[in-house]
């Protein structure tokens, strides 16, 4: 619920709020042009990084952010809590393969998910004409040895 009233409120009252004169102007809109090429950039999976003010602000279509914003929820929930409960376990000394598998399991869920938004991305960057794909290790980083 707390995204969704994020969302309304950048929907509603965002674009006053940046263009606001007053102290931190170009801070404001400096934020906001960086959350632009973020959106740019990584599309949808931009709800992932971003407060939900900013998918407001930026007009992303409510639809979408509501699958995406129920999507962060469920990834947060599903890696952050048994993965903090492991940890806890774990550094309290409890002894036992529950504590260890809690761990694991949101450790892995994590990992899922950004192997998910690896694809997603790549997907993404493929289908926007003019652009080639770029197979795996030939990054602009990537070096030839």
């Amino acid at each position: 619920m707390g995204g969704l009233a994020g969302y309304g409120l950048g929907a509603r009252w965002g674009r006053n709020i940046v263009e606001f004169r007053g102290p931190c102007l170009r801070q404001r809109q400096n934020v906001v042009s960086r959350a632009e090429a973020a959106y740019a950039k990584w599309g949808r999976l931009a709800v992932f990084v971003t407060p939900t003010v900013v998918s407001g602000l930026l007009r992303m279509k409510f639809s979408q952010f509501a699958a995406w914003n129920f999507a962060v929820g469920a990834v947060y929930v599903l890696s952050v809590g048994p993965a903090a409960y492991g940890a806890g376990q774990a550094v309290a000394s409890e002894e036992g393969g529950g504590s260890l598998g809690a761990l694991a399991a949101g450790l892995a869920v994590a990992a899922g998910c950004a192997v998910l938004a690896v694809r997603y991305h790549r997907r993404r960057q493929a289908s926007r004409p003019g652009t080639t794909p770029t197979p795996a290790g030939e990054g602009p980083r990537a070096s030839k040895r």
